[in-house]
């Protein structure tokens, strides 16, 4: 049971790595605001605060749909729902309450900066211009007397140019920032897979050694089996004359033990009479002639 839970509450995996980024950081910000609002509803039931329980129901109504659509992959529907909803729900509690006095739009600087990291730079303009006008457009509607609410007689027009530069500098702020977090994830993952790429390599270099010198073992295991079971006599020199290797067989047909040859030049089991032309067809065996 714990496992099928913790696998719904892991985000989904893409293809690519940005995604997987958004995707991790968007499921966080869902988990967070469900439990939020939960809290949130309880204390309204338990306060009989109806009105702010109704926004927080519309607002857990979005964030479960946008939860639902990034389980299915659709990662920017997800985005766009969960900021949407966002808006929607503070701008119902900003009208429930004392509208642009009420300590709820401290909130819409943070939904900026969330909406910097998730979204792209032409999708994150056009999300700060809609929240700008809609805030903008409560501001107007204190200001004009179309709104009304305890604090609405101290909204000036002026709070327009406030409220529009306050967004747009933490909106600059936070693109700026988030296009750091961006490039800093980016040259992360290149790295990474540079790291991905270098290790296969390495670890091919070694499986292909590996299999050579396991080659070379069997070819020598085979090679030395080959001349210990010769009948002929059989020996190798270095460019010196000495020897380097000599049969079993070169022991039994010879009568001298092999270790007493080793290094020792050939010349000493030659016959004195045939010492001069052996040594002329060595030195033409080692000159190539």
């Amino acid at each position: 049971m714990f496992e099928r839970i913790r696998y719904h509450l892991k985000p989904p995996i893409f293809h690519d790595e940005e995604q997987n980024r958004i995707a991790n950081l968007l499921q966080i910000s869902l988990l967070t605001l469900i439990i939020g609002t939960v809290i949130g509803l309880f204390n309204c039931l338990l306060f009989s605060y109806f009105e702010t329980g109704l926004a927080l129901t519309i607002g857990l109504v979005g964030v479960i749909g946008s939860f639902l659509l990034l389980r299915y992959h659709h990662l920017t529907a997800a985005s766009w729902t969960m900021l949407l909803t966002l808006i929607i729900t503070l701008m119902l509690m900003l009208l429930i309450g004392e509208g642009s006095h009420d300590i709820a739009i401290l909130l819409f600087p943070v939904v900026v900066m969330v909406a910097g990291l998730l979204l792209g730079k032409r999708s994150f303009i056009v999300f700060t211009l809609i929240m700008i006008l809609s805030l903008q457009g409560i501001i107007l509607g204190e200001a004009t007397g179309i709104i009304v609410n305890k604090m609405s007689e101290f909204t000036l027009i002026a709070d327009l140019v406030a409220v529009a530069v306050i967004l747009f500098i933490s909106g600059m702020a936070t693109f700026l920032l988030s296009d750091s977090i961006r490039r800093s994830f980016r040259r992360a993952y290149l790295n990474e897979r540079a790291l991905k790429e270098s290790n296969l390599t390495l670890k091919s270099e070694i499986e292909g050694r590996n299999r050579m010198e396991e080659s070379l073992r069997e070819s020598e295991k085979k090679y030395r089996t080959l001349t210990e079971t010769m009948t002929d006599a059989l020996f190798t020199l270095d460019l010196k004359g000495n020897f380097t290797y000599l049969n079993p067989t070169f022991e039994r047909t010879t009568g001298y033990r092999v270790r007493d040859f080793l290094g020792r030049s050939f010349i000493k089991i030659i016959a004195p009479e045939y010492i001069r032309p052996t040594v002329e067809m060595f030195k033409q065996g080692i000159s190539g002639k």
